[in-house]
């Protein structure tokens, strides 16, 4: 997959129909789930129709960020942009991956212009797809309908992809959805929207060793600054150091309440597993919610709790 980052609009203006042979998904793809994954197989089948590659349009950072200011929490299911790459390249059904930059500029581009400059004049685009519910240019005022009038106009077509539902309950699959479900501790229905592990990933640092001397040694991992933090707690799951084999673990978000902490912490736990791993790298994907972050009164009854979470956590990811 062709991926161009971070375009901002300056350069985009001396594209001259860069991709007249590129069917374009556009869409924010936050988590990349099984809803986006209708709109990739639209775009994938659409371009086998017209002999064409199959492309993603998207924006960084993400619309809702760049308004929001740094200062708002953190809400993307992703740890960033090249999280959103990997994982858009592994479903196997993009060719072209075109980011714009999300910035004064792009926001202040006119619905129309967004069509008849970007996807026209200076992409090329051959055929569009989107959402029913898509919006796009300066105060989101442009819509599929639009869009569609605008298309015939400039020689490019327009497909609005049905929203993909969750068998399960019903409801339509959103990025929104998971978030909610991360929220309420519900790792199943998120991993069940998403179409796979929700995880989160960091470099190993040096804490201060009380999970150590208490006899469960923890990676400290500092959790991932674009990504949404879910609700704090203990969680069974799988980790691997530096893409290695996934060993049954437990991982902890909080603020160790019972150590009088203050600062935020994720700690990851590899079951019956030993060794040095300061500085490698270690993912964690999250199975199910154990239980909410707890005081408990001394160091022994948290690691008498300890004992038992890694218990829960072997008999939930036994085979």
């Amino acid at each position: 997959m062709k991926w161009f980052p971070s375009v901002p609009l300056e350069e985009l203006k001396t594209w001259d129909r860069k991709f007249n042979d590129v069917v374009f998904a556009v869409g924010n793809f936050d988590g990349v789930h099984r809803g986006h994954l209708a709109l990739l197989e639209g775009a994938r089948a659409k371009a086998d129709e017209l002999g064409c590659r199959a492309g993603v349009l998207t924006f960084a950072p993400h619309p809702r960020r760049y308004f929001a200011g740094p200062d708002k929490p953190p809400f993307l299911l992703t740890r960033g942009v090249e999280q959103r790459e990997a994982l858009l390249g592994e479903t196997g059904l993009v060719d072209v991956l075109v980011e714009l930059a999300f910035d004064e500029d792009l926001s202040s581009v006119e619905a129309e212009a967004f069509a008849l400059k970007i996807l026209s004049t200076h992409l090329g685009t051959r055929h569009v797809l989107a959402g029913p519910d898509f919006r796009f240019g300066y105060q989101r005022g442009g819509d599929m309908l639009q869009l569609g009038r605008w298309g015939q106009d400039m020689s490019f077509g327009v497909s609005a992809v049905p929203l993909r539902h969750d068998d399960a309950e019903g409801g339509v699959i959103s990025s929104s959805r998971v978030r909610q479900a991360l929220a309420d501790a519900d790792v199943p229905t998120a991993n069940r929207l998403l179409g796979r592990e929700w995880s989160a990933e960091g470099v190993v640092e040096r804490g201060d060793q009380i999970g150590r001397t208490l006899g469960f040694p923890t990676a400290n991992l500092r959790w991932p600054a674009l990504q949404l933090r879910p609700h704090f707690g203990v969680y069974a799951g799988w980790a691997a150091v530096n893409g290695g084999e996934r060993l049954p673990a437990v991982s902890y978000l909080g603020t160790r309440p019972t150590v009088d902490g203050v600062e935020e912490r994720f700690e990851v736990h590899l079951l019956d597993w030993s060794g040095d791993i300061y500085g490698e790298h270690v993912r964690f994907w999250f199975d199910s919610f154990i239980h909410p972050d707890l005081e408990f009164k001394g160091l022994e009854a948290l690691k008498v709790q300890i004992a038992e979470d890694c218990d829960e956590a072997r008999r939930r990811l036994a085979p």
